[in-house]
């Protein structure tokens, strides 16, 4: 699980940054920095059967919903 996530998921999300950063400024491609432990968690679920807990799920919404306040149009 520890090595996927190293190289498959952290290799991935640099290229997919990367490119995004290319595209978009950096401050909204910062915010979603914090997507890659979600997809390391599901992707090692689907591929490895790695087992998700009530706790893992928890702080995925979590990671989610501060994900949404970050990104949300700015109102004054």
């Amino acid at each position: 699980g520890l090595l996927y996530q190293g190289v498959v998921i952290a290799g991935l999300g640099f290229m997919v940054i990367a490119y995004l950063l290319s595209r978009y400024p950096p401050s909204l491609i910062a915010s979603f920095n914090f997507v890659s432990p979600i997809s390391g968690v599901l992707l090692s679920a689907i591929f490895l059967g790695d087992q998700i807990t009530p706790a893992i799920v928890g702080g995925v919404i979590c990671v989610g919903v501060g994900l949404y306040f970050v990104s949300r149009p700015k109102t004054v």
